[in-house]
């Protein structure tokens, strides 16, 4: 504690006397007055306690029964010797200390990988959490799954063959990062929910938070529609289902758990996909929990979300809406059904996805994906396409009362 030159007066508060961790003080050059806390007694035979400069300040002797005044808080010549012999020591210590640490340092750094301060930090950790970061070779890029504005996914398949999905998030000192952790962590981890991602455990190690999820055999459905070398076939069933899984998924967000979840960045790269082709909803960083009483704000003041999918009324309020998730809701049908992008290349400049299907009222047939091949044209199925794409149409009302909700 360094309180020096700052002209304080009067005597040091009796709370002072409380700091039984203080390992140093410096109350020098002030004009204090009366007797220095007891507790600071032990500090005063070494270098950790400076005080001169301060006329009018005493100590307490050893046995406590009396406070003596020294000017200026010169010591005793036997006190300087006895000092002077710490000193030495201490010094001597210190520096075959500081020689040990630097070698070891630079041996260290010599032949360690380098993503070994990782797991030097790990091995504190709980075995199974230390296992699951050895499995991905302490976050090694070869086991990189999905990357995001707010973290990396890794797949970790552990020696007995089970699999997991493992999200890392830097923490920035501003935090953040780190809210966006702790959001995404109470959330989660609470809802059970056939078509939401469960969260499995989740633990912060150095400037890192990590959250382990189950792992979804078929990725994400961004890829599965738009990404991949060799498009996967999505027959209408499965696009049906996968519409479906997900209106269930944020159904449940909005109205059956409690308290009420708005998501705010619903988009196919946010749904991930079973071996079964289910929908599971993921990514609870920004997810907006509409109760007041929780930590978290319920306003915002800056557009969360991702462009393309951002209801047109979220520039102009700062109100969490779940007509907002709708709209989001009915860009990913949309993209199901025409598998193009929210913000497509093949769109002129401005026009969106949303925008685009509007445009083609005349002939629906236009914006039907040609992937669905026979699909399309049978007439039950195209008749179900025909009606969702009259739902989107809802959905993406521009006035939020005009749209229906996700139950």
């Amino acid at each position: 504690m360094d309180l020096s030159s700052n002209n304080l007066s009067g005597k040091i508060p009796s709370t002072f006397d409380g700091l039984l961790s203080l390992r140093g003080v410096n109350i020098s050059n002030n004009r204090l007055t009366g007797c220095i806390p007891s507790s600071w007694s032990r500090l005063m035979n070494s270098s950790s306690i400076s005080v001169s400069g301060n006329p009018g300040f005493c100590v307490t002797e050893k046995d406590g029964s009396f406070c003596k005044c020294r000017s200026n808080f010169h010591l005793s010549m036997e006190e300087n010797k006895r000092l002077g012999t710490v000193h030495i020591v201490l010094v001597v210590i210190g520096a075959v200390m500081f020689a040990c640490f630097l070698v070891a340092k630079i041996l260290w750094k010599v032949l360690s990988p380098a993503s070994r301060p990782v797991q030097e930090s790990a091995a504190e950790l709980p075995f199974n959490q230390y296992q699951i970061l050895q499995a991905t070779e302490f976050l090694s890029e070869k086991y990189v799954i999905g990357k995001g504005g707010r973290g990396v996914v890794y797949k970790v398949e552990l020696p007995s063959s089970q699999l997991y999905a493992l999200k890392t998030i830097r923490l920035a000192p501003e935090q953040r990062e780190d809210m966006s952790m702790k959001r995404e962590v109470q959330t989660a981890r609470q809802i059970r929910h056939r078509n939401l991602v469960k969260l499995l455990d989740f633990w912060q190690l150095q400037d890192r938070g990590y959250i382990l999820y189950e792992y979804m055999s078929n990725g994400i459905l961004n890829d599965v529609l738009h990404e991949m070398i060799s498009p996967t076939v999505l027959g209408w069933d499965t696009r049906f289902k996968i519409a479906i899984g997900t209106a269930h998924g944020l159904s449940y967000l909005h109205n059956d758990y409690t308290p009420r979840i708005i998501h705010r960045d619903i988009k196919p790269g946010n749904i991930l996909l079973d071996s079964e082709m289910e929908p599971h909803i993921s990514d609870f960083g920004i997810a907006q929990l509409t109760d007041r009483s929780l930590t978290v704000d319920s306003c915002s003041s800056s557009v969360m979300g991702t462009l393309g999918y951002i209801a047109p009324e979220r520039v102009h309020t700062e109100r969490m809406r779940k007509k907002m998730d709708v709209y989001s809701y009915g860009v990913v049908l949309l993209e199901l059904i025409t598998r193009k992008k929210a913000l497509d290349s093949s769109f002129s400049e401005g026009i969106d996805i949303v925008s685009w299907v509007k445009s083609c009222n005349e002939g629906e047939d236009v914006v039907i994906d040609e992937g669905l091949g026979d699909d399309a044209t049978e007439p039950a199925i195209k008749k179900e396409i025909f009606g969702m794409i009259r739902i989107t149409r809802k959905c993406t009302e521009a006035n939020p009362e005009d749209r229906p909700s996700m139950r």
